[in-house]
């Protein structure tokens, strides 16, 4: 059975540093990418935290 490998390209950087923009090209570019977007998914999660109670906005300023 043949091993599967996976690479990951991780991309950092402040809001509006164009990090969306490379990550276009890099799906143009190479073939089966999957792109995730852990802003996206960790903006809702934080949210439901918070109106639940569960963080404050000064337990997410710490974090952050």
């Amino acid at each position: 059975m043949k091993e599967k490998k996976f690479s990951i390209i991780a991309i950092s950087g402040m809001p509006g540093a164009g990090k969306s923009s490379v990550s276009e090209k890099l799906r143009e570019e190479i073939p089966n990418l999957t792109y995730f977007d852990f802003g996206a998914f960790f903006r809702p999660i934080t949210f439901c935290l918070i109106k639940s109670g569960r963080m404050t906005i000064n337990d997410l300023q710490q974090i952050v």
